[in-house]
């Protein structure tokens, strides 16, 4: 098999990369991505709305809602990357850890990780 020289492998780009081909292809994915984001959307506003019940209920001060909502989607992405896995306990663990050093309380961290994403706790 022939190495590609620097020029052809410029060509072959530009092709791909033209306008019309870019529109194409998003054309094509447009209703998909509008469908993912839309579920997507609203199963954030659900996880906030949990997170925001578990916080009222452990009488977190307002100012720290911001943080603890961050954390929250921080475990969402977990959850969607590792989809259950083996390996999401650990994450979760060390996710804690972190937001426990930034002064938040690991209490109410724990609560958030058990009754909003039902991740259990790593076995050590």
């Amino acid at each position: 098999m022939a190495k590609k020289d620097s020029l052809h492998r410029m060509e072959s780009y530009q092709l791909k990369f033209t306008s019309e081909r870019v529109k194409e292809t998003l054309d094509a994915k447009r209703a998909r991505m509008i469908e993912r984001q839309r579920v997507a959307s609203e199963e954030l506003v659900a996880l906030e709305e949990r997170v925001q019940a578990v916080l009222a209920g452990e009488d977190v001060p307002v100012i720290q809602y911001v943080w603890f909502h961050d954390f929250a989607r921080q475990l969402y992405r977990l959850k969607k990357k590792f989809m259950g896995g083996k390996g999401i306990g650990q994450e979760v663990a060390l996710l804690i850890y972190v937001w426990t050093a930034r002064k938040l309380d690991e209490k109410v961290l724990t609560k958030v990780r058990d009754e909003v994403f039902a991740i259990q706790e790593p076995k050590k």
